[in-house]
């Protein structure tokens, strides 16, 4: 279920050559393609444990607040993260901990949750770097087609982040 709809895409795409030119390329297009299912799984175990904890804050009267997100460049603090992820850091931890106490055997089983919970504070920093995205950028990785050749609509913007990218060939 979660994986069909990108399965789907990522062969459509490779089949038709000015889908993947489109893209920026082949290679640009499996290598976001592999950095954003790596990103999907090490990232949907955080937002599990993250959910759970909202949710179970409700139940016992946490009040809630609602502001708007933050879509400027911007780093995050360690401190913050840290701050922030604590709880995903520690239940990785610990059940990593447990299965090497009880059943080694299946840590790299387990590691496809408990490995981005235990990743959660540096996932976090590093996805959050400004100079990542911009790296990014500049290599192609993540390009849509809108980027490659932006619609006259679009043009007519003059937005900065289709000004940025300048497509490369392979």
């Amino acid at each position: 279920m979660w994986f069909a709809p990108k399965i789907a895409t990522v062969t459509d795409v490779l089949l038709r050559p000015a889908a993947r030119r489109a893209f920026g390329g082949t290679a640009r297009f499996l290598a976001g393609v592999a950095i954003e299912t790596i990103f999907f799984l090490l990232l949907s175990p955080i937002m599990w444990v993250g959910h759970t904890l909202f949710l179970g804050g409700l139940l016992f009267g946490r009040a809630i607040g609602w502001i708007g997100q933050t879509r400027d460049d911007h780093a995050v603090p360690l401190s913050l993260a840290i701050h922030n992820l604590w709880p995903q850091t520690v239940l990785g931890l610990a059940t990593l901990g447990v299965l090497a106490a009880t059943a080694p055997a299946a840590i790299p089983y387990a590691l496809f949750i408990a490995g981005g919970l235990v990743l959660a504070v540096p996932l976090a920093v590093l996805t959050a770097s400004p100079a990542l995205g911009r790296a990014l950028i500049r290599l192609g990785i993540g390009r849509l087609p809108e980027e490659t050749s932006p619609p006259a609509a679009l043009r007519a913007l003059a937005l900065p982040s289709i000004e940025a990218v300048r497509p490369r060939p392979d």
